[in-house]
């Protein structure tokens, strides 16, 4: 299985999630920021997972090629983005058929969740922007 972590930061998913691909699997770290891409690779080759893929992304696209990820998550990762319809489209032509994008972020419809409303999306939003 090839699995991208967008928005990878320093590999947190990535590093618990590249023994989980399977044989031949690899997890493409994605990232804009060169700091967060050196800093994984470095943790990653701590760690002995020769299956992360560090991938410098552009604040618009993700570039990974086309059909050639299982799945694609984000944790905490969308409300951050500048540029969210693009970044959609180049992780949406990354996909396998049949392939799967998983979005994580703080519930807005949750009061108890204590963190500035900024950082939180509604069920309602998630649905509105990843409609075709």
């Amino acid at each position: 299985m090839t699995v991208a972590d967008v928005g990878a930061g320093t590999g947190y998913y990535a590093r618990r999630i590249a023994p989980l691909v399977g044989p031949g699997g690899t997890v493409e770290a994605v990232d804009v920021q060169p700091e967060m891409i050196e800093m994984l690779t470095r943790l990653a080759g701590r760690d002995r997972l020769d299956n992360i893929k560090p991938v410098l992304s552009a604040v618009d696209n993700v570039r990974l090629p086309e059909a050639s990820i299982d799945l694609a998550f984000m944790v905490d990762v969308y409300h951050e983005l500048a540029f969210p319809h693009e970044v959609l489209q180049s992780v949406v032509w990354a996909l396998k058929p049949g392939g799967r994008l998983v979005l994580v972020e703080s519930r807005a419809e949750n009061p108890k969740v204590p963190i500035k409303a900024l950082h939180k999306m509604s069920q309602a939003q998630v649905r509105k922007e990843l409609a075709p």
